[in-house]
């Protein structure tokens, strides 16, 4: 008799457990499922109610080659070969101005490269929109980690302003350009036989492939604006190699990508 009242204990012990654990496993995932729906209704409010939005990214990929000789009669070109990604970002511009949609700060922070290869040497450039579309590397504007802008509250309709500085106007009216390196391969001999095009072709003259080139980059763009609003986009792009018509090899290639990207207020 009394191991049976123990057995029954027992077995009602269990199944209290066993309730009190279902119940409390419903209780969690309805908590769960109620805190993650009020902070995507949250999410998607903030990023409705955005006033700014990247419109659109235009990216020019090619490569070139620093010649390291010094002597030009020499039997062999002995270059540093790298690709190039010269990358144009654009904001949607408003209507109308006003405190909500100018923007009075904007800067660059957690960039960060991805490359096939961890022996080459990825590097993220400001670039000077005048050298969109060329080779032209200048190491002053090499960035680190991140870049603060000198924003303007005017459009440069008289072109009065030069953009070898880290320039924006508040209306959003030119691109952020950034510069995207990839030095592949040092000291690389090519026949000095024929005259040399620094521009992707040169990469057919080596033993590179594409799936060598793939590459990727990314970055926050944080914007304030007049009222002290924050703002923040996480840009993520995949390093274009080809398109409908060429590839990297041929040359260049030029990539738009129409974007849509709403910015999210912190």
């Amino acid at each position: 008799m009394k191991k049976k009242i123990i057995l029954i204990v027992i077995i009602f012990i269990l199944l209290f457990l066993d309730i009190y654990l279902f119940f409390n496993f419903i209780y969690t995932r309805y908590k769960n499922k109620s805190f993650l729906e009020k902070h995507d209704i949250s999410l998607a409010n903030d990023i409705q109610n955005s006033e700014f939005q990247i419109d659109k990214i235009i990216i020019y990929s090619s490569a070139s080659g620093i010649n390291k000789n010094t002597k030009f009669q020499r039997a062999y070109w002995q270059l540093d070969i790298f690709q190039y990604s010269d990358i144009a970002i654009y904001f949607k511009q408003p209507e109308i101005l006003n405190e909500s949609n100018s923007i009075r700060t904007l800067n660059i922070s957690n960039i960060k490269c991805k490359v096939a290869n961890e022996k080459y040497s990825p590097a993220v450039y400001y670039l000077d929109a005048n050298n969109f579309g060329t080779d032209t590397l200048v190491e002053d504007y090499k960035i680190e980690d991140n870049i603060e802008y000198t924003v303007l509250n005017f459009d440069n309709q008289d072109n009065s302003i030069k953009y070898n500085t880290p320039v924006f106007f508040s209306d959003l009216s030119n691109p952020i350009t950034l510069k995207f390196t990839n030095t592949l391969i040092k000291n690389h001999s090519i026949e000095n036989t024929e005259k040399l095009i620094f521009d992707g072709s040169l990469l057919s003259k080596t033993s590179l492939s594409k799936k060598d080139l793939e590459a990727s980059i990314s970055f926050n763009i944080d914007i304030t604006n007049f009222k002290n609003e924050k703002y923040t986009a996480n840009i993520s792009i995949q390093i274009p190699l080809e398109n409908n018509t060429q590839s990297i090899f041929d040359g260049s290639i030029l990539n738009i990508q129409n974007t849509n990207l709403k910015f999210l207020k912190q």
